[in-house]
């Protein structure tokens, strides 16, 4: 349709939930006309949002801005959600909202290069690590399939001559024991990036090319294992992945392919669900190449110890919600570094609360049992007051009748 003005106008309302089906919507009837003067977005029906939808728009939005199309977007009734994930802010074209590692979501962040990427996955790293618990292997997957998306933004993605901008949301579902995550970004799309190299002809032909070890458009800049090592360890996990790139999506879901066509994305957008309660061999996974530790620089020390100072971990130690992060860390740590002890230091630690301790180590002596947590985890520089509490609680948690691994969820 057109205004009163002659200018080309699409609007579209959506209601319920907004998720992947929804977003292609706009993209595919955005590739059945020319480029609109304006587009409006109604979603003031909407009562639900997938990170998997809205930050592949915020991409869509920040690409038809640059185009010369004004986006106008009328926000759900309630959008309190939508302001915690920040989704409101980028797609307003604002900043990322800072990160909070004791919510078991980060709001999506924005990164034009490696500094800022580097800083994006250490936070989501930590989002992570404090708010789930990680079966063996599950975390290095995570991590390495988030650096080597993300990466391949800065380095594929770009016109030449120009740097690219990508988009990271990571959110995780503790009690459905599952990460979800998506890259996403408004450059030139996998099929213009791989033409330097490889001839295709369609975009979904350029996915299923991409997905293949050893695939890039430049070996001199990367070795192709990005896209290639995210399906093997969906793969390995019984995760699901989707790519949407120009107009194709490809799906991967219990060992099955399915491939679409979604209308215009602009870049390319990866959403992979991963559970993390299957444990991932990774070097399988990777085809014998398994990541570097994450934790390795910060939390191991020369003599293959896990080094946890308990005075970096939080700022203030009284509370459950506090304890339950740190143990969720210690716990992750101890499985990611299996053969190694664990030293908690108390040091510059003057006090703290017996909900504190009991939800931080005297839950996880339960759960490990006594003879395994001792045998892997030591403590130093703790004053009598918190040796005393920490006894107390150990003893109190150990009497406590009928635990069940519900009581220790996370």
């Amino acid at each position: 349709m057109a205004d009163e003005h002659g200018d080309s106008v699409i609007e579209l309302a959506f209601d319920g939930m907004f998720d992947r089906w929804r977003f292609k919507r706009i993209t595919k009837e955005l590739d059945r006309r020319p480029a609109p003067t304006l587009l409006c977005l109604d979603l003031l029906q909407v009562s639900y949002a997938y990170a998997n939808a809205v930050v592949p728009l915020i991409a869509l939005c920040r690409h038809l801005r640059a185009q010369g199309t004004r986006v106008e977007i009328d926000y759900p009734h309630d959008d309190s959600y939508w302001r915690v994930a920040g989704w409101i802010e980028l797609l307003e074209g604002g900043e990322a909202l800072p990160v909070d590692a004791a919510r078991s979501f980060m709001p999506v962040q924005s990164y034009r290069d490696s500094t800022r990427l580097n800083a994006v996955i250490d936070d989501a790293r930590e989002v992570i690590v404090r708010n789930m618990q990680c079966s063996p292997g599950v975390l290095n997957s995570i991590i390495w399939t988030l650096n080597e998306l993300a990466d391949n933004v800065l380095v594929h993605a770009a016109e030449p001559g120009t740097q690219a901008e990508g988009f990271i949301q990571v959110v995780g579902h503790p009690l459905q024991q599952k990460v979800d995550f998506v890259v996403a970004d408004h450059g030139r799309g996998i099929r213009r990036s791989l033409s330097e190299s490889h001839t295709t002809s369609s975009d979904e032909e350029a996915i299923q090319l991409a997905i293949q070890a050893g695939v890039t458009r430049d070996i001199a800049t990367g070795q192709g294992n990005g896209l290639a090592g995210s399906v093997r360890i969906v793969a390995a996990a019984g995760g699901e992945l989707t790519i949407m790139s120009g107009n194709a999506e490809l799906s991967l879901r219990n060992g099955d392919a399915s491939a679409d066509y979604c209308g215009a994305v602009p870049g390319t957008s990866v959403s992979l669900i991963l559970p993390t309660a299957v444990e991932i061999d990774i070097g399988s996974a990777l085809w014998g190449s398994p990541p570097l530790a994450e934790f390795e620089m910060t939390h191991l020390t020369d003599d293959d110890r896990i080094e946890f100072a308990v005075v970096r971990e939080a700022s203030g130690f009284g509370n459950r919600d506090t304890g339950r992060q740190m143990r969720l860390k210690l716990h992750n740590l101890l499985e990611q570094f299996r053969d190694s002890r664990a030293l908690v230091d108390f040091a510059d630690v003057a006090v703290i609360s017996a909900s504190f301790a009991d939800e931080f180590i005297a839950k996880l002596v339960v759960e490990m049992g006594h003879l395994s947590f001792f045998s892997r985890v030591g403590f130093e520089n703790a004053n009598p007051f918190i040796v005393q509490t920490l006894d107390n609680v150990i003893r109190q948690r150990s009497q406590a009748p009928h635990i069940t691994k519900d009581d220790l969820a996370p």
